[in-house]
């Protein structure tokens, strides 16, 4: 006997279906289907009736239940629309989109999510405020699936939605799948963890088709596969290439074909046996920047992407001997962001899904080539040095943007990054604030950073930029030198500014600067007084206990300039053996293992002289050089606006190629960053259109913040 489902796919038409073999290429989308509710409030006065027949009901505000089809069904409606939008003629085939509230339905998997504007005003998007979570009406152990369509001619593309939430546990499903992937010249499989359990995973390879898996990063990560998150784009993609060589899950997907981990809307990495591996990302984003840079959540970014990708594979036909199509990936990224950024868009019967998403241009992201064999000093501003040797001083003259716009970048408020270890260091900082800011509550214990760098390497000034990016309002700063207080009474009334300004409801971040200078006739003599705040959040003022509450600690080095070397004392203090009289066992009678132990992260600011404890040689310090060079000219505009006209329309200032040399060559700065500022503060710029030698200083006073080196560039002795 047929069944519900069979009896409705017999009675549509061809046209109903989109069954039109013989116009254009055959597309068949199948896969795991959802009824989609939005839930949605509706105020009384929305309602246009008249108040004397107004059902009482009418009084009250009320919501509506709008359904969708979701799943598989909304990936076929976003793949039609690709489709449209990129000019190409297709027949699409798809399982019937089954009437939300018929019998057939109750099979389905239905999903309920609570929408609302996400900002003031009509013309706000409406994005998810909330998921309700899942249910199958009948009660099924597992979704129902509609039948898969027939292609008599063959579908030229196969598109399959495994979620896992039904269609590869039916078997009549999966043999059906395969017998149209069997005569099919591209595949897109989007899979979903678990990913062992799909049937679709035994696929094999076949010559003249193309089979591409599009995976999360997300699904991989619970699988155990160790992709670390929102540190830098070369390591996570890394991470990716090191799981595609060893993990058993990703050696079962590369089985198929090639496959795209996507990295939210940000990146993809692809990854194929025999070809080189590829980043796509976003140079200025990380990977979940773009989501949460929008209120509210938004789904079927991950459909859009897949339509996208497809119609990018037939616009523009990659060669059959390319195993990585990576073109068609920066609009397929594009799309994603789209569905988020446009949210639920109003139809006459309530809010769904936008399908005018598809753009074939996208100018927001960069490809680059990974090693063939990870390397964890990988970096593609090395790379891309090697490639262009005159970077650092188009980046004094033009600014990071555009200059940089092929490489990753931080921006932290006016504080950009470019440097690999300085990006991965800022945003392991961004994350435990962020992580700290969300779990606020409970029994309260400060969070510890320790930060470290050379003297006026802007330690003070880098976190600082961090906490604003992020804490907006809600983090109150106040730093103190340790080298100005006299007495323990002093640190107490520090204790009491940040209690004060947490029982006014803000977030307290206490900046000790010099923390670990000496104090009481004795090295480190302030680490012990630290100890009981950092682990019990209380202090103790005449004889009695303050309770703290939540705060951020940050301890600024001035004796210890990396958190290796503090880390080296503590290890060291372990040793039964310590010679009294080293500094080794000052720091040992100070609690300085125990002061260590407290911290929770740490940063380390390399400054803008070459780095001594790189693993290699140390190739970005012209660029962390040349980023502040320009960062410190601009915000002197009232002196150096003369010299930053218009040209061949972009600003670009105008500075003698020996200055340039002399400021990216020199081979140490004295005092770090805070002696470049001091020699740009000291020249004679007001007025001038060009910054040239005659501009700087004279020699005796360069020497107090340069070497001699300084004046060899000048004088053209020594070339970069």
């Amino acid at each position: 006997m047929a069944t519900g489902f069979e009896r409705k796919l017999a009675a549509v038409s061809e046209e109903e279906s989109g069954a039109q073999p013989d116009v254009g290429v055959t597309v068949l989308v199948a896969g795991d289907v959802a009824i989609d509710w939005l839930e949605e409030s509706v105020q009384a006065a929305e309602v246009d009736a008249d108040p004397s027949t107004r059902p009482n009901f009418r009084q009250f505000d009320g919501f509506r239940w709008t359904p969708r089809h979701g799943g598989a069904f909304l990936l076929a409606n976003m793949v039609r629309s690709a489709m449209t939008q990129s000019n190409i003629d297709t027949s699409i085939l798809q399982q019937v989109q089954v009437d939300p509230y018929s019998s057939e339905a109750r099979s389905l998997l239905h999903s309920l999510a609570r929408i609302e504007l996400t900002d003031v005003g009509t013309n706000a998007p409406v994005r998810v405020s909330s998921f309700k979570g899942f249910s199958i009406p009948n009660g099924g152990a597992h979704a129902g699936v509609p039948p898969v369509p027939d292609a008599p001619n063959g579908a030229k593309v196969v598109i399959v939605d495994d979620a896992a939430n039904g269609c590869r546990w039916d078997q009549t499903f999966v043999a059906a799948v395969l017998e149209r992937i069997d005569r099919a010249e591209l595949v897109l499989l989007k899979l979903s963890r678990p990913l062992e359990r799909s049937p679709l995973l035994d696929l094999p390879m076949r010559p003249g088709r193309r089979s591409i898996v599009i995976i999360n990063a997300d699904d991989l990560r619970a699988h155990g596969v160790d992709i670390s998150r929102r540190l830098s784009w070369e390591r996570t993609a890394l991470d990716v290439l090191r799981a595609s060589k060893q993990h058993p899950v990703f050696q079962k997907l590369l089985q198929i074909g090639q496959v795209l981990v996507r990295l939210d809307c940000d990146g993809c990495v692809a990854v194929a046996s025999a070809a080189t591996t590829q980043l796509v990302f976003d140079p200025t984003g990380v990977e979940g920047g773009y989501a949460a840079s929008l209120n509210g959540e938004m789904p079927g970014s991950t459909s859009a992407f897949v339509a996208s990708l497809a119609a990018g594979l037939l616009r523009d036909p990659p060669p059959p001997n390319e195993p990585n199509p990576v073109s068609a990936v920066p609009a397929a990224l594009k799309a994603a962001r789209e569905i988020r950024r446009i949210g639920f868009v109003k139809q006459e019967d309530g809010r769904s899904y936008p399908t005018e998403l598809f753009d074939a241009r996208s100018d927001e992201f960069a490809t680059v080539t990974l090693p063939d064999m990870p390397r964890d000093d990988w970096s593609i501003l090395a790379d891309r040095l090697v490639e262009d040797p005159k970077l650092p001083a188009r980046i004094v003259t033009d600014g990071p943007d555009p200059t940089l716009s092929h490489v990753p970048t931080g921006q932290y408020q006016n504080l950009v990054l470019a440097d690999r270890r300085e990006i991965e260091a800022f945003r392991s900082i961004e994350n435990l604030l962020r992580e700290y800011m969300r779990s606020v509550g409970g029994r309260p214990q400060p969070l510890s950073i320790g930060v470290f760098g050379p003297p006026g390497a802007g330690k003070s000034f880098g976190i600082k930029r961090v906490v604003k990016s992020i804490g907006g309002g809600k983090i109150v700063e106040r730093t103190f030198n340790l080298t100005q207080f006299d007495t323990h009474r002093d640190l107490v009334g520090a204790f009491h500014i940040a209690r004060d300004i947490g029982l006014r409801g803000d977030m307290p971040m206490l900046i000790f600067d010099e923390f670990d200078c000496d104090f009481g006739g004795s090295s480190f003599g302030w680490l012990k007084y630290f100890l009981a705040p950092m682990q019990d959040a209380e202090f103790k003022d005449d004889g009695h206990i303050h309770p703290l509450g939540s705060a951020i600690f940050v301890f600024s080095g001035g004796v210890t300039h990396s958190f290796s070397e503090i880390t080296s004392l503590a290890r060291k203090a372990a040793d039964k053996t310590v010679d009294p009289d080293s500094d080794v066992a000052k720091f040992k009678h100070a609690k300085g293992p125990d002061f260590v132990s407290r911290l929770r992260g740490h940063l380390d600011v390399l400054g803008i002289n070459p780095y001594a404890e790189a693993a290699t040689s140390d190739q970005a310090f012209a660029v962390r050089r040349a980023l502040l060079f320009h960062s410190v000219l601009r915000e002197q505009a009232r002196r150096t606006s003369g010299m930053f006209p218009i040209v061949q329309g972009r600003r670009l200032f105008q500075i003698d190629t020996a200055v340039i040399d002399a400021i990216l060559g020199v081979k140490a700065y004295l005092n770090s960053a805070r002696s470049l500022e001091a020699i740009v503060a000291s020249s004679e710029l007001m007025g001038r259109e060009r910054f040239t030698v005659a501009s700087l200083p004279p020699g005796d006073q360069l020497r107090q913040h340069v070497d001699e080196t300084f004046e060899s560039f000048l004088r053209g002795g020594q070339k970069q």
